[in-house]
């Protein structure tokens, strides 16, 4: 459903947060990255409890066991069924205090009345509550956090509809909105037939009174397949991937408003990118393709930073629309339509 929005509302001071690190798909180890999971035998002792496979997605015949970089002996639960090495940005450390202390000496988000904060992907320990924890560290007493899940990548949507409301009856108040993803065990970096899925995060200033980019309309449009996702294959993952170029290619033709200057999408996998472009090209939209890591799933934060890159190259400039697609297997698409205003 498209929400038009009751008020106006701007995002501003856009900031990327990515690792300076990366590992390839053996060194990832299928995310089970135990240095990072100090609660890794509890963890794993729940999983087996509840039934879930602790590696996830299952096993395909395509698959193939690979060596870890460490011990040099075959570890048959890690698995890659990738021909060439590709690098996979990965944070090392937990990365919200880097962001916090990123975001507190640049002084551009303090006193801020309301964070969001976003996520696809679990904390590494029960224990963290990473919204409570921000507001906290950027030294909002009187800050009310928000943290949303469960939307897989559309996440943002459902926070710029409550941050929305909120600084409606609060118009002189701003907001932080962050998205903040980092694989870890016991769930995988590879997504059968899709691109290897990347830590990253991201955050901006979100306000009524203006700001860099105008957020004109936004919608999340469901698609899902009704087979449990632990029983997919990769049939499965291209069947859901063409229910999400389905749901893209009606909300192009038939609604007006979706319409831009230029189209950003979250890169899910080959086969996305290619219908993507063919739609694009098809509406006569520009579509955006960004120079660096083409082949990773940023997540919630893929399509920024992609934008990201559009602005400081000069491929969107003021007064221009862009229109951002998020896309999660499942869950469906979101749509977030923006004016660069400055």
């Amino acid at each position: 459903m498209v929400q038009e929005l009751s008020s106006r509302l701007f995002l501003s001071d856009l900031s990327i947060k990515k690792p300076n690190s990366f590992k390839t798909f053996e060194q990832c180890g299928e995310a089970m990255e135990y240095e990072l999971d100090k609660m890794a035998e509890e963890r794993e002792h729940l999983f087996q409890a509840s039934g879930v496979p602790p590696l996830w997605p299952p096993g395909a015949e395509s698959r193939v066991h690979v060596h870890h970089a460490s011990s040099g002996s075959t570890n048959h639960s890690m698995v890659a069924t990738i021909a060439t090495p590709v690098l996979v940005p990965a944070f090392y450390e937990l990365p919200y205090d880097s962001i916090c202390s990123e975001a507190i000496q640049s002084g551009r988000y303090n006193n801020a009345s309301y964070l969001c904060y976003c996520h696809e992907t679990v904390v590494p320990a029960i224990i963290y509550m990473p919204s409570f924890q921000l507001a906290q560290a950027l030294g909002h007493a009187r800050t009310m956090p928000l943290a949303i899940g469960q939307h897989g990548s559309l996440a943002c949507i459902l926070g710029l509809r409550w941050l929305e409301r909120m600084l409606l009856k609060d118009e002189s108040s701003h907001a932080v909105l962050t998205i903040i993803d980092q694989m870890v065990y016991p769930f995988s970096r590879r997504h059968w037939n899709g691109y290897l899925k990347a830590d990253m995060a991201m955050w901006c200033r979100v306000s009524s009174q203006g700001g860099e980019f105008e957020v004109l309309s936004y919608e999340d449009k469901p698609a899902y397949l009704a087979t449990d996702m632990f029983d997919w294959t990769s049939e499965d993952y291209d069947q859901a991937i063409d229910g999400l170029v389905q749901q893209l290619e009606s909300s192009i033709k038939q609604r007006e408003h979706v319409r831009a200057d230029l189209m950003i999408v979250q890169h899910v996998s080959a086969n996305w990118m290619s219908e993507v472009e063919r739609i694009a090209d098809q509406a006569g939209i520009a579509l955006y393709i960004r120079s660096e890591w083409t082949e990773v799933n940023g997540l919630g934060s893929d399509p920024f930073l992609t934008l990201q890159e559009a602005v400081n190259t000069g491929m969107l400039v003021s007064g221009q629309t862009a229109l951002l697609v998020f896309a999660s297997v499942d869950y469906g698409i979101g749509l977030v339509r923006i004016k660069k205003v400055r």
